[in-house]
């Protein structure tokens, strides 16, 4: 266990014993800070995974145009691999 993790118990357990609210209130800010900084992650996940798709889907286009498919044959072909596409959503 680090040195700043070790006191920071040690606070917290000082503070829990001689005042519950402020320890209460502590704890609250922590848990939100906690979402939104998951929150700013899973967002920043999505944004990266759907650039990634974008890019992947053009060069299955390119791909498919090369060997001659008409663009209803490549819309089939883009639909039936978007269905298989997991896509990361927000958890909390």
């Amino acid at each position: 266990m680090s040195q700043a993790r070790k006191e920071r118990r040690v606070y917290q357990n000082w503070l829990k014993k001689n005042n519950p609210k402020g320890y209460e209130e502590m704890k609250s800010a922590d848990e939100f800070q906690g979402k939104t900084i998951h929150k700013a992650n899973v967002e920043a996940s999505i944004v990266s995974q759907q650039e990634q798709l974008e890019a992947l889907q053009t060069r299955m286009i390119v791909a498919l145009r090369k060997q001659g498919k008409t663009n209803e044959e490549i819309d089939a072909h883009i639909s039936e691999w978007i269905k298989n596409i997991k896509i990361v959503g927000l958890s909390r």
